[in-house]
């Protein structure tokens, strides 16, 4: 992450929520996050019919912490869990790849998937119960500052791009 007007930027793409008061920012799209498994993985193991069912899973997730990991899902009460599992690495990226490879079950951002949902390389799992995480895509920029005409005229083909659905979308409708 840096200083946008400091780094005298102005534009960036950002995930998440965000906390900075100091941008002004644009929603390009939701980002939640997919529970998915190759069907490779899902032919070796049973498919988890309820969250509880992760515990007999290799769950794919970061070495650093990070709400990235807290799987949450609908139930009696909202759950927070944080999945066990014996692979961890640094980068969602290679999260993916472990996921495609057949390694194990990972908690993904929507973005990365929607191509490997359509063509089937990914099965969305527990879909019924998982709740959507708030996280979104957003264009900002430094509050307080002109905006140059190539900067507002990026953002609105961003937005025009991206809304109402983004590339990747693979629901219904």
């Amino acid at each position: 992450m840096v200083d946008l007007k400091e780094e005298r930027v102005d534009v960036a793409i950002r995930s998440g929520v965000l906390n900075d008061s100091g941008l002004i920012a644009r929603k390009l799209a939701s980002n939640d996050r997919i529970i998915c498994a190759s069907p490779a993985y899902l032919m070796q193991y049973a498919r988890p019919a309820q969250p509880q069912d992760l515990a007999n899973h290799v769950c794919l997730k970061l070495n650093f912490p990070s709400k990235f990991d807290e799987w949450e899902f609908r139930g009696t009460k909202n759950r927070k869990m944080k999945p066990g599992g014996s692979f961890v690495c640094n980068s969602v990226e290679a999260l993916h790849m472990a996921c495609l490879a057949g390694i194990g079950i990972a908690r993904l951002p929507e973005f990365l998937l929607g191509a490997d949902l359509s063509s089937g390389r990914l099965i969305s799992l527990l879909d019924d119960v998982r709740l959507p995480t708030g996280s979104n895509i957003y264009a900002v920029r430094p509050a307080g500052t002109i905006v140059p005409a190539k900067s507002r005229a990026f953002i609105d083909f961003l937005v025009a791009r991206f809304m109402p659905r983004p590339p990747w979308y693979v629901g219904e409708g």
